[in-house]
């Protein structure tokens, strides 16, 4: 697991930083899906999710996913006023926008449902429920601070959290993938430009 955190905040750098310009971005943004999907499928002495429910597991997560990104846009209006955040996210949405939208969201989509396998999945079930939360929200922020993005970071801490109750709530993990999708993709699509 620690190596799977390890490889996953460098490739998760790497993706960040890359040079819009080359394909940098899309082949470290497929290898770190693959160690959050590898990370998932090697961990022992889990047990699996529960899928119970999952019409309206997911039917919620959805409704959430919405919330969160209109809150989201609303923070950010107020943000953007803010001198050190106003770079960060505009260096996020010019990654997105750099490339065909279809790829960026095929990549976000493939990342969201591995990060919440890896974080909401197995993290989860290394803590006790008492400290599951907090501890799979810090490791979430921690690995996205190898990015250098401080908006990255914030967002990190805030969705983590909620994915992290999302799934000790439910038991479940489609509520937090399908939450996490949805919020990426409005994030990608529909959050405002300058």
């Amino acid at each position: 697991m620690f190596a799977a955190l390890a490889a996953g905040a460098v490739l998760l750098a790497t993706t960040i930083r890359a040079d819009r310009s080359t394909v940098q971005f899309m082949v470290a943004g497929l290898a770190l899906a693959a160690v959050w999907f590898t990370g998932f499928a090697v961990a022992r002495g889990r047990r699996p999710p529960s899928m119970t429910r999952p019409a309206v597991n997911a039917g919620l997560g959805f409704a959430i996913g919405v919330a969160l990104f209109t809150a989201f846009v609303v923070v950010a209006w107020i943000a953007r006023r803010v001198n050190f955040l106003d770079d960060p996210i505009d260096d996020i949405l010019q990654q997105a926008d750099a490339y065909a939208r279809v790829w960026v969201l095929a990549l976000t989509a493939v990342n969201a449902v591995a990060e919440e396998l890896f974080f909401r999945g197995t993290m989860m079930d290394v803590f006790t429920n008492r400290s599951a939360v907090i501890a799979t929200t810090a490791v979430y922020a921690v690995v996205t601070s190898a990015g250098g993005n401080v908006a990255l970071v914030l967002a990190a801490v805030v969705m983590g959290a909620v994915f992290a109750v999302e799934r000790r709530w439910t038991r479940s993990l489609v509520t937090p993938i399908v939450t996490h999708v949805t919020w990426s993709v409005l994030i990608i699509t529909a959050f405002p430009r300058r």
